[in-house]
C-alpha cells in the first residue's frame, strides 16, 4: 500500500502562532463581555463555544490532528467498503 508524501506548509508555525494569540485574549474579552451583561442567562453562557472552540482548534493544529484524523478516517472507510464487499452487501449496477 502507497502513501502519498506528507507535505507541510512552512507557514503553518506562523498561522498557528497567530492563531494561539487569537485565542488566548478571546477569552479576557468574552470575560468583559460576560461582565457587562446585566444578567447571567443561557445566551450568555452558550456564547462561550466561540473561545473554546478557537482554543480547541488551536490544539488541533499544534497536535497535527487533521493530518491524523485524515488517515484514521481514511483507515476507517477502507475497511468499511472491504467490508461491505465480503459481506456480499455491496452491488453494482
Amino acid at each position: 500500500m502507497s502513501r502519498e508524501p506528507r507535505t507541510r506548509d512552512p507557514d503553518l508555525p506562523l498561522k498557528a502562532g497567530l492563531l494561539t494569540v487569537v485565542a488566548c485574549l478571546s477569552w479576557p474579552m468574552w470575560l468583559v463581555w460576560v461582565a457587562a451583561q446585566p444578567e447571567a442567562n443561557a445566551a450568555v453562557w452558550w456564547s462561550g463555544l466561540f473561545p473554546l472552540a478557537i482554543t480547541l482548534f488551536v490544539a488541533a493544529i499544534w497536535c497535527d490532528a487533521p493530518y491524523r484524523c485524515r488517515g484514521a478516517l481514511g483507515r476507517a472507510w477502507h475497511a468499511t467498503v472491504h467490508a461491505a464487499h465480503l459481506d456480499g452487501r455491496h452491488r453494482h449496477a
